[in-house]
């Protein structure tokens, strides 16, 4: 049985006022650790390209990895939505991104379940993405934000969770 609407939004409500109380001492030692775990991931690793969200105050830092990525040369992009599509832009170049071999792609949420699947803030951004795209994807998240919920039959799963 799917989530209705009105309890997908409540959910949303919920996780975006827990995210909001975590102490900025605490969330940079669980930044910290996400990010250590996601470059140890093979696929991290060998990734020629990340598609990596710019971060929030409220999200996984990203800040931190955009910064290595540029240290280590290795290429990035950001999304960019027009009307109901994303697409990915590399940063400081604004060049739109076709080709997305040897990438991997870092996914946002509120949170996520066991399934790897996650709850986003809305529009469904991602899941048309992840549907058509053939890389690896990983998902950041803290790991009080592992929640139980059903997936919808249009969400995509992400192929690992990483979490503090």
């Amino acid at each position: 049985m799917q989530m209705t609407a009105p309890e997908k939004s409540r959910l949303r409500e919920e996780l975006i006022k827990a995210r909001k109380a975590v102490l900025p001492a605490e969330k940079e030692l669980k930044d910290a650790a996400v990010f250590e775990k996601l470059l140890a991931l093979p696929e991290f690793a060998r990734a020629k390209l990340v598609l990596t969200y710019v971060s929030s105050p409220i999200e996984v830092d990203t800040r931190r990895l955009i910064s290595y990525c540029v240290e280590k040369g290795i290429e990035v992009a950001e999304p960019k939505t027009e009307n109901r599509d994303m697409f990915f832009v590399l940063m400081n170049r604004d060049v739109k991104v076709v080709d997305f071999g040897g990438s991997i792609c870092i996914v946002p949420a509120l949170a996520y379940n066991a399934g790897n699947y996650r709850v986003g803030f809305g529009g469904g951004f991602y899941d048309r993405f992840l549907s058509g795209y053939d890389g690896f994807s990983a998902g950041l998240c803290y790991r009080e934000f592992i929640r139980e919920f059903r997936a919808e039959g249009h969400d995509c799963p992400v192929d690992v969770v990483i979490h503090d």
